[in-house]
C-alpha cells in the first residue's frame, strides 16, 4: 500500500542533528520522514565542518517514486541544494514545497564578508548553536562555491501545484528580494510568501504557519 513522504533538506547540519524539518513533520504521523544527508559534512567533539558544495550535496538526493504524496521541506542552503536538484530532475511528482529562509543567493553584507575571509584564506565560523554549543566551519576552499551561488529556480522548471515561501525581513545572511523572486509565479499553482519581522533564523510563529499550510493542502 502507497503512503505519503515528507523529505527535508536541512541547512548545514550534521545528519544526527534534529531541529525545525523534524518539528513541522512530527504533526504528520500518515507521513514518511526522510531527511538529506549530506556527503562529507563531518562532527569531531563540538565542531561541524562542511564542505559546502551544491553539487556534490545535490548527488545525495534520492526521491522515492512508490509513494502517493510526496512533500518538500527546505531550509536555508537547503533550498539552493533542492533547487539545483530540480533543475537535473525535471520530472517530478512533488505535490509541495516549503522554503524556510531561501538561501538563493548571499546579501551583498554577507558577500563582502566572505570574499575578505576568502582573500586572506581564512575559514568561515559560522554562528554557534548556543542550545547545542556547536561551531559550524566551512573551510577557505569552499567559501568561492558560496560566493557563486546562484540557486533561483528557472521558469522551465516543472511545476509543483503549493508552494510556500517563508523570510525574515532582517535577513543579514540572504539576499532578500532574490528570495522574495525565487519562486516565479509559474513555479506553483498557489504560491504564497510570508515575511517575519526576524533574522535569517525564523520565529514559532513561521514554524505553525508551515504546519496549517500543509494541513490544508493535506486534509480531505
Amino acid at each position: 500500500m502507497k503512503s505519503n513522504l515528507i523529505i527535508g533538506f536541512p541547512g548545514l547540519s550534521y545528519k544526527s542533528e534534529k531541529g525545525r524539518l523534524e518539528k513541522i513533520a512530527g504533526h504528520f504521523p500518515d507521513y514518511d520522514f526522510k531527511k538529506v544527508e549530506y556527503s562529507g559534512i563531518t562532527k569531531k567533539q563540538n565542531t561541524i565542518t562542511i564542505p559546502f558544495s551544491i553539487e556534490t550535496f545535490s548527488k545525495d538526493i534520492e526521491i522515492p517514486k512508490n509513494y502517493d504524496q510526496v512533500g518538500v521541506i527546505a531550509s536555508s542552503t537547503g533550498v539552493a541544494v533542492f533547487n539545483h536538484y530540480l533543475s537535473t530532475h525535471r520530472n517530478t511528482s512533488i505535490k509541495w514545497y516549503i522554503a524556510i529562509s531561501p538561501f538563493c543567493k548571499l546579501s551583498p553584507i554577507a558577500r563582502a564578508q566572505i570574499k575578505q575571509l576568502n582573500q586572506t584564506n581564512q575559514d568561515l565560523i559560522l554562528p554557534r548553536n548556543q542550545e547545542q554549543d556547536i561551531k559550524r566551519i566551512i573551510p577557505n576552499e569552499y567559501l568561492q562555491n558560496l560566493l557563486s551561488l546562484d540557486a533561483n529556480l528557472e521558469t522551465s522548471l516543472p511545476r509543483i501545484p503549493y508552494v510556500l515561501t517563508l523570510i525574515g525581513s532582517q535577513d543579514t545572511i540572504i539576499d532578500i528580494e532574490e528570495a522574495k523572486k525565487h519562486h516565479p509565479q509559474k513555479m506553483g499553482l498557489q504560491t504564497q510568501i510570508r515575511i517575519y519581522n526576524t533574522p535569517h533564523f525564523l520565529n514559532n510563529q513561521s514554524t505553525k504557519d508551515a504546519i496549517t499550510f500543509i494541513k490544508k493542502i493535506t486534509t480531505p
